[in-house]
């Protein structure tokens, strides 16, 4: 029985796509010549397995020798032998029909005659046996085929690898055929130690290329010992320029979508160096790379802190950003990140540069209509979230306002697909955050806010629970919660407001965000409960109203009404907010019709809040 490599390697992938199929083959006596229990067609010896299913295996990615068919001793065997012909592949011979649908499977996936198997697990071996032989010829080859069999996109370039044709599901299973193959990254990291320009160039172009969607080579690139020690040495000025994209790119490709990789990345010695130099770069490209890999490091919060202590947005983002020479897709880069590591603060980078907020609006509006901006197709949900952050702050706030923020926003909430995901909420959020501004208010109402709002709530278009939440909120907000007023002929006997007697006609009211000490919150409430004052938290209420169910921002404002003293927890967590902002807001108005007290309880030592209002 003779297969050809393809045969082979068709016959090993339909068996792992089609588990009936497979059944079909394991419960056949076939299954015995192959195990070991007969003699291979054209006398060969045995196939050595310790289970039938690891016997068949190996027996069909076995390429076979020609020769006449004898001295098989199983009965199907001795069937098989008699019926040979040369090059005919067992699956072939055995069952025509499994073959055809088979082939029916690789139309329907790669397109009409298309072919979406990878190249031979021997090419893959020989691939990586090649990168450690030592020799630079032999090293630079390997690297140039590893790169054609793993590109996730047409190659410029035809690579001669024993006459494996591209197509991007097969180079998709090599990336992950690869990514199994031992030694693999010992010799990546034994080229890239080398003084080989050349071969550290186009190794690391290797190495990009397998990171691209496949989390297992980015994890074990990232992870295996020295290498992304050997990558950041790459990245210094004095190495070639070729060499120090290459190594960028690598980084740019691991750092777009494992929140635990971009924390080994910027928490690697000596990056925080390196960011810097590569956002002040000659290269236009490098300052590309190194500005994008900070962008997708920053919307992970485990990552940010190496970024913020480090100076990041400072020292290497604020000259791209206020850069007249720099492309433009760069210069947004620089501001989204600045965005998602400062643009809750009242005071930063982002100040200086005001015409980059603009910016961010047009490309939240692009992404929303799925066209391109700068020559770049940005997706919504790496827009949103730097939007979202923009709008906490109140300086911040004021430029989105006027530059048609809210318009976009609408638009965006009012045209919603399931493929937004959280950016959908996301939007709300920041409409909410904007709500705080009374020219916000009145430009949602102007545009019909409501009746988009009050759609989102009432009918389901698979809106998310906490979307709806949200839109419930803001119709709140928009309806009189921005305009709560105290009557200015109200007065108030505060002569007894000290006594215990007092505080058990009313209650003390809590105030907080769950995300920064909550648990130091629900010891204090048990505390003065234990004296006998009553205390309302959402979570559990009070004697006089009610707990929070769900989102009701009318139980807000009684617990508010009820109370003799506000407690307000007071973080970056509560700034960010839009609820709690809402209770405080509520709260100083009471507090300055004489109706309550506040009391301020900083819960984080580095934190001041700043605020216009």
């Amino acid at each position: 029985l003779q297969c050809t490599d393809r045969e082979a390697w068709k016959v090993k992938m339909f068996a792992e796509s089609k588990t009936t199929t497979w059944g079909r083959f394991r419960s056949n006596s076939m299954v015995d010549l192959y195990a070991g229990r007969g003699s291979l067609p054209g006398g060969g010896s045995p196939m050595k397995a310790n289970s039938q299913e690891t016997g068949f295996y190996s027996g069909i990615m076995s390429p076979m020798s020609s020769g006449s068919a004898s001295g098989s001793t199983s009965p199907r065997g001795r069937m098989m032998s008699s019926r040979l012909q040369p090059r005919v592949s067992m699956l072939d011979w055995y069952t025509s029909d499994v073959c055809s649908i088979y082939e029916d499977d690789a139309r329907e996936s790669n397109g009409p005659g298309g072919n979406s198997l990878g190249c031979d697990f021997d090419i893959v071996a020989e691939v990586v046996q090649m990168l450690a032989s030592g020799n630079q010829d032999d090293v630079h080859r390997a690297a140039a085929q590893m790169e054609y069999l793993v590109s996730s996109s047409q190659p410029k370039e035809d690579v001669d690898v024993w006459g494996w044709e591209w197509t991007a599901a097969g180079a998709k299973e090599n990336r992950s055929t690869f990514g199994n193959q031992a030694g693999l990254w010992d010799n990546f990291l034994s080229i890239i130690e080398t003084n080989d320009s050349v071969g550290q160039a186009m190794v690391c172009g290797a190495m990009s290329k397998l990171g691209f969607r496949n989390a297992y080579n980015v994890v074990n690139m990232m992870k295996h010992p020295g290498l992304l020690s050997a990558l950041v040495q790459l990245l210094d000025e004095g190495n070639p320029i070729k060499v120090q994209k290459q190594a960028w790119r690598v980084l740019h490709n691991c750092c777009s979508g494992i929140d635990e990789v971009k924390v080994i990345i910027c928490g690697h010695e000596g990056m925080d160096e390196r960011f810097v130099s590569g956002c002040l770069s000659q290269d236009e490209e490098v300052r590309r790379r190194a500005v994008s890999v900070i962008m997708h490091a920053s919307s992970t919060d485990a990552a940010k802190p190496y970024l913020v202590n480090s100076k990041i947005p400072e020292t290497a983002l604020e000259p791209v950003m206020n850069s007249d020479t720099e492309e433009l897709a760069t210069r947004i880069r620089a501001t989204l990140a600045s965005a998602n590591m400062c643009g809750r603060e009242e005071r930063s980078i982002l100040s200086t540069a005001p015409a980059m907020l603009k910016e961010i609006v047009m490309v939240t509006n692009s992404a929303l209509e799925e066209t391109e901006y700068s020559g770049i197709k940005w997706s919504l949900a790496g827009v949103m979230l730097p939007l979202f952050n923009l709008s906490v702050s109140d300086t911040n706030k004021k430029a989105l306002i006027e530059i048609g923020c809210v318009a976009v926003l609408l638009s965006l909430v009012m045209n919603f697909k399931a493929s937004m995901g959280n950016s959908h909420e996301l939007a709300l959020r920041t409409l909410a955050n904007l709500t705080f501004d009374p020219m916000a208010t009145e430009q949602m109402i102007n545009q019909n806010a409501l009746a988009i709002l009050e759609d989102i709530v009432q009918q389901n278009k698979g809106e998310s629970l906490k979307s709806k939440q949200v839109a419930q909120d803001l119709i709140f907000m928009l309806t009189g919660g921005q305009n709560l007023e105290i009557p200015q002929q109200m007065t108030v006997d505060n002569s007894d407001s000290n006594s215990t007697q007092s505080l058990r006609q009313s209650h003390i009211m809590f105030s907080y965000s769950w995300l920064e000490k909550k648990r130091n919150v629900i010891l204090l409430a048990d505390m003065l409960r234990k004296r006998g004052i009553d205390v309302w938290r959402d979570e559990e209420g009070s004697r006089l109203v009610k707990k929070m169910s769900g989102s009701s921002m009318d139980i807000m404002a009684e617990a508010i009404e009820s109370a003799e003293f506000v407690v307000m927890f007071v973080s970056r967590a509560y700034r960010d907010s839009y609820n709690c902002k809402l209770e405080g807001k509520y709260a100083q108005i009471r507090e300055r019709a004489g109706l309550a007290t506040i009391i301020y309880v900083m819960m984080e030592q580095d934190y001041t809040p700043q605020s216009e209002n």
